[in-house]
């Protein structure tokens, strides 16, 4: 088993943040429950900060993924998230979610965490 970071940046469709904002938390919560490849998940937002540029994405999410197979699993988390919506396991994606700009990266580490 191979351990990943996921990460995710989006951004709401203007005018529409609060309604991303409640979308995000039950839907990160679903995923932690149901989908088997995400481990755990963590929101961030951007804020003003003089360190640096202001990124185009109001939203981050880090997400801990392991799986044996990464493209396997992906292409299956895809399908089962589709089905769940199907299904009504998980919530649909939400119109407020401007999905022109999202984008998903998976990494794998090449070192070790390094700490205080």
């Amino acid at each position: 088993m191979a351990d990943y970071k996921l990460l995710v940046l989006e951004r709401a469709v203007p005018g529409r943040e609060a309604e991303l904002d409640r979308w995000l938390d039950v839907h990160l919560r679903e995923l932690v429950r149901e989908a088997p490849p995400l481990m755990s998940a963590q929101r961030f937002r951007s804020v003003d900060a003089a360190t640096g540029d202001r990124p185009p994405h109001s939203e981050l999410v880090v997400c801990d993924w392991r799986a044996d197979d990464l493209a396997d699993s992906w292409a299956r988390h895809l399908d089962a998230l589709n089905a769940g919506v199907a299904a009504g396991t998980y919530t649909p994606i939400s119109d407020a979610l401007d999905r022109t700009t999202s984008l998903h990266w998976l990494f794998q580490a090449v070192g070790p965490r390094l700490q205080k």
